[in-house]
């Protein structure tokens, strides 16, 4: 279990129980009990000012790359009109040119410029099936819950930092949902931006919404070397890099930098962040 004493917060050797804050949902995760790691948070200088996440493939669950046009089709599908193939061709074609302007350009996108790429109407019944598609692939593991409590029990202020088409409200109803909300002192999606990871401005954005802590003194965890690594290091930020088995093929982008810590998983930084 967690336990928190005088001087340090223990992260659990054995189990961790956490009770969602709105969601009502109760987790228990069992972890070897091979040694407890503790973070030094009472009267003494943490080794970060702020740690800052990444989200999909970071905290979500990790799980295998979806089929890029299972949420497409299921939105096709919902809009029961003729022609579904090409309607879905046409989607499938407004995603890449969002990904490659993310990806040449650093420039943002959003799901409604993807929609109107396409020339397909934006429906109520078409974004259910679309966002239940993705529903599973967005949720909050209690695994990285307890890495999360640990940080802000120590005092760590945390931030996220997302690239995503998606509406701002979407994520803000998952994380909600999830009762992870709470931990971050400030959220940057790129859909209300004009730019994209790894463009500066978008890790400035985070950083002034937290008060313009220094770059240097800051972590940025994410699990792509070129939107995560090579953005953060831009700025002059440490960074931790998780394995990006979440990444879609088609979606990975070789970057010439090397991060400052390498995890293989969230646990890893607690390590990382104690003195």
């Amino acid at each position: 279990m967690f336990t928190s004493g005088v001087t340090y917060f223990k992260v659990a050797a054995d189990a961790f129980a956490y009770r969602g804050r709105d969601s009502g949902l109760q987790f228990r995760v069992t972890r070897p009990a091979t040694r407890a790691h503790r973070i030094q948070y009472s009267g003494e200088k943490l080794k970060f000012a702020s740690v800052l996440f990444d989200l999909a493939g970071t905290l979500t669950v990790p799980m295998p790359p979806m089929d890029p046009d299972e949420p497409w089709r299921r939105y096709v599908e919902a809009l029961a009109g003729e022609n579904a193939e090409d309607q879905l061709s046409r989607l499938r074609e407004a995603e890449m040119e969002a990904f490659r302007a993310g990806r040449d350009e650093q420039r943002s996108f959003t799901f409604g410029k993807v929609l109107e790429l396409a020339g397909i109407p934006w429906t109520p019944e078409g974004v259910a099936a679309y966002r239940g598609a993705w529903e599973p692939y967005t949720r909050v593991p209690p695994e990285t819950v307890a890495v999360l409590a640990a940080l802000q029990s120590a005092g760590v202020p945390m931030g996220l930092l997302s690239n995503t088409i998606w509406p701002v409200e979407w994520h803000r109803e998952a994380l909600v949902r999830d009762g992870v909300d709470h931990f971050f002192t400030a959220t940057v999606f790129s859909s209300e931006l004009a730019v994209a990871k790894p463009h500066p401005d978008a890790f400035r954005a985070l950083l002034a919404r937290l008060g313009d802590p220094p770059a240097q003194e800051c972590l940025f965890v994410g699990d792509r070397a070129f939107e995560d690594v090579s953005g953060a290091a831009a700025v002059g930020m440490s960074t931790a890099l998780l394995p990006d088995s979440s990444v879609a093929t088609q979606h990975r982008v070789a970057a010439p930098v090397e991060p400052t810590y390498r995890v293989a998983s969230l646990a890893g930084l607690l390590d990382i962040v104690d003195h």
